[in-house]
């Protein structure tokens, strides 16, 4: 993951990954075994941790 018009703070890596994820989940997904359809799952929330008690988490 590379930032190059905003700092690479857990916020925005948390943010990130939640539309990544999400936008796979949304147009489905195929890969070998593996098959989700469209729409079938969702993404309720990231969360990524710093330390073990410093995190960012972001829901859509």
């Amino acid at each position: 993951m590379v930032f190059e018009d905003e700092e690479p703070t857990t916020e925005a890596m948390a943010r990130e990954i939640y539309d990544h994820v999400a936008g796979v989940f949304e147009r489905g997904f195929e890969d070998g075994p593996y098959r989700i359809a469209p729409g079938g799952v969702r993404v309720e929330r990231v969360r990524v941790w710093e330390t073990p008690n410093s995190w960012a988490e972001y829901e859509g």
